[in-house]
């Protein structure tokens, strides 16, 4: 492991948050804390190397400066490989690495950051601990339900939206006025510069922004209210794999056992409103039902991570010694940490419905092990 690369980002991100938080007792806006991070993420980016992990995982290449493409495109791929680690510097590491989280004082930010940050993490049930511990400090908590999902919607919204005006940036030169063109958009995008159709009307992108994530949070909570149909609890599923050898259950099923309902092996924060959405990731290592495979996806990541965690990456992605499971849950109302959820019928909302949520929060009811020839549904195809 080179420290040099895990120090680089540990600094940058405390400056960035203690500038931030000191913004932010005068102006505690998410919209431009989004925008500001947007930005901070992208210069970033542009002073780390690149790890070629698919070639060599010890080979060190510097990158070419970025140009860019459409969002999706491979250009845009591999730019964004090579911010490899902000979560890991975010929640930090056992005695590894210190967490910069605590930097970031305003409670929203944090919450926005987490849900953007936690959808881009690649091991979320290795760091569990370290994420705990980040919700459970400064009065985190607190925040409620709705307003931690409006601001991560928020977030996501407005980051997606700073690519695509750095996009028409470079799309018609004369934009740039000769500036920087990260910070040039972020200029734009703070004073309103940018006019954005909405509705048959021009509205600037922070309305834009903050309308959009205001209507999505609350179907999503509508959605969850009918989910939870009065009641304090609801039933999740979890998919997962586990080696062979390993236990589900910490002990034995049986009556008036406590034990029984806690989760040893394939535990972890990311579950699903239901049991074909989490089918989708019990079955992903054994076939291509992510957008990215799982081989794709752990390949592309830099060898740093799997250090780190002390994850051997060929164990990691071993099939051969390997089950798919479905769990089934229960998880009381108070203990969701932010959801996004849609109640539609479509394989695509399926895969995106999301809860999030502490592992020892949940009540283990059932599980089953899948076939590893099971047929999985998504995007209208069978894999």
């Amino acid at each position: 492991m080179n420290n040099k690369y895990i120090n680089l980002y540990q600094e940058e991100f405390e400056k960035f948050f203690i500038k931030e938080s000191t913004r932010q007792k005068t102006n505690p806006d998410i919209y431009e804390f989004a925008v500001r991070y947007s930005e901070f993420r992208m210069n970033l980016a542009n002073k780390t190397l690149s790890i070629d992990v698919q070639n060599s995982q010890k080979n060190i290449q510097q990158v070419k400066q970025f140009e860019f493409l459409e969002v999706g495109s491979d250009l845009h791929q591999s730019h964004m490989q090579r911010f490899e680690i902000p979560e890991i510097v975010f929640f930090g590491i056992e005695n590894k690495i210190e967490p910069t989280h605590k930097h970031l004082t305003d409670k929203r930010a944090f919450w926005s950051l987490l849900g953007y940050l936690y959808t881009y993490t690649e091991f979320p049930a290795f760091i569990q601990n370290e994420i705990k511990e980040s919700c459970n400090t400064q009065d985190r908590l607190n925040v409620n339900l709705l307003e931690r999902n409006r601001c991560i919607q928020l977030f996501h919204i407005t980051c997606d939206l700073f690519m695509q005006h750095a996009n028409e940036y470079v799309n018609d030169k004369n934009l740039t006025r000769g500036r920087n063109i990260y910070i040039a958009v972020r200029d734009d995008m703070i004073l309103g510069r940018f006019g954005i159709s909405f509705n048959g009307k021009i509205v600037t992108s922070r309305k834009f922004c903050n309308v959009q994530a205001r209507m999505m949070c609350e179907k999503s909570n509508d959605n969850l209210k009918k989910l939870l149909d009065k009641n304090d609890y609801l039933n999740v599923y979890r998919g997962f794999d586990i080696d062979k050898s390993q236990n589900i259950r910490t002990d034995r099923y049986k009556l008036n056992n406590p034990l029984a309902h806690k989760q040893d092996a394939g535990s972890g924060m990311s579950y699903t409103p239901t049991n074909e959405g989490s089918k989708i990731y019990a079955m992903s290592k054994f076939k291509d039902t992510l957008t990215l495979s799982n081989n794709e996806r752990v390949n592309n990541k830099s060898f740093f991570k799997f250090n780190l965690l002390n994850i051997d990456s060929k164990e990691f992605l071993d099939t051969k010694n390997k089950i798919p499971v479905v769990g089934k849950y229960l998880l009381k109302k108070n203990d969701i940490l932010f959801s996004k959820i849609n109640i539609t019928q479509t394989e695509h909302d399926l895969h995106n419905n999301e809860i999030a949520c502490f592992a020892d929060s949940t009540f283990l009811m059932d599980y089953r092990i899948l076939p590893k020839s099971t047929e999985v549904k998504i995007f209208g195809k069978i894999s």
